[in-house]
């Protein structure tokens, strides 16, 4: 008798730390959607309007959803949060990935590429491949994700939105990914 097929959801750490930055599961507590701007937090999720419906939702969806706070390592606050969203319920072959910062300092800036960079390569280490989403208004979001790596999915849609994908090559030449590798 053969052992069940392992989900590579299982296997996403639950905390990634290096240099200043650290990645790690949310907890109950950690506020997220109270720390945006009503605005900046809409461009992410439009449904959700307060830290109490983001974690009713986390819960909901937890066989699909998991929630990572980014933390500076120096002064021990948070700056910023990442979204995962499976595609599949079973090998976890995609995620969909989403988040953003409520610090805008230049070195937070750095530091959310540092925590995206960690977060992306431990995915692709696992062979799950990277997707998002951003509203075709959020030119800023589509930006960042393209300075990693993604690229627009070109396909005709009457959706308020892009797709974006990441190939492995892509992400691994970008020049942020590099920096942070180097």
């Amino acid at each position: 008798m053969t052992a069940p097929l392992k989900s590579r959801w299982d296997s996403i750490p639950d905390r990634i730390i290096s240099g200043s930055v650290t990645v790690r599961l949310k907890k109950p507590g950690d506020r997220v959607v109270s720390m945006f701007q009503p605005d900046d937090w809409h461009k992410i999720i439009t449904d959700i309007d307060s830290d109490i419906q983001l974690n009713c939702y986390l819960n909901r969806e937890s066989d699909f959803v998991r929630s990572y706070m980014l933390e500076d390592n120096v002064s021990g606050q948070t700056f910023g949060w990442i979204l995962l969203r499976r595609h599949d319920p079973w090998l976890c072959d995609t995620v969909e990935f989403h988040g953003g910062s409520w610090t805008t300092t230049p070195g937070c800036a750095w530091k959310k590429f540092r925590a995206t960079c960690l977060m992306i390569d431990a995915l692709l280490s696992l062979d799950i491949r990277v997707t998002s989403r951003a509203f075709n208004d959020n030119s800023a979001a589509i930006r960042f994700l393209q300075s990693i790596g993604f690229a627009i999915v070109r396909r005709k849609s009457a959706k308020p939105y892009r797709y974006l994908t990441l190939e492995r090559r892509r992400f691994r030449t970008s020049p942020i990914s590099r920096r942070f590798k180097s």
